[in-house]
């Protein structure tokens, strides 16, 4: 997480806290709900996931060019992705086992009834798990950080911890 706003602080002369927050809780939800600690992956889920939300709250027509439609198309993108992230969580808990990893993923794929669902129905409930982390909780941090800032009595009493 760090590195992260390191590198937000090194691109930018401006600090938009809403869309790092966002970059946070979903960098956090790839690593312990897929596994991922590949940057490049999280940043395609992360666009991915961006454009959906767009269109999801955006009129509902599918049209050519509305927000919708690229949300749409987007979320096929996005079930690609996930599709291949768990072909290959499949492989190394097959080969691996119990040492598979400790993310929510790999105890699913290990389940004894993990062959009755289909990884499209895996690729669903993980994307269920990661849509509120998406907005609820990076807009829960935002505000927090926004109270913090206008309220610097109550950040010294956070930042040292009494």
């Amino acid at each position: 997480m760090d590195s992260l706003a390191r590198q937000h602080i090194k691109t930018s002369q401006v600090v938009k806290v809403y869309p790092l927050t966002q970059k946070y809780t979903l960098s956090l939800a790839c690593r312990l709900l897929l596994g991922l600690g590949d940057a490049n992956e999280v940043q395609r889920i992360s666009d991915s996931f961006s454009i959906t939300m767009q269109g999801m709250f955006s009129m509902p027509i599918n049209l050519p060019g509305t927000a919708y439609n690229r949300a749409l198309k987007e979320l096929k993108n996005l079930k690609q992705q996930f599709l291949k992230i768990i072909a290959v969580k499949k492989k190394t808990v097959s080969k691996n086992g119990e040492r598979a990893g400790s993310d929510v993923l790999s105890p699913t794929l290990m389940n004894e009834n993990a062959h009755f669902v289909s990884d499209s129905e895996i690729g669903i409930y993980l994307l269920s798990l990661m849509l509120p982390s998406y907005e609820a909780t990076s807009a829960s941090i935002t505000f927090v950080l926004k109270y913090l800032a206008e309220l610097p009595h109550i950040y010294d009493v956070v930042y040292r911890g009494t």
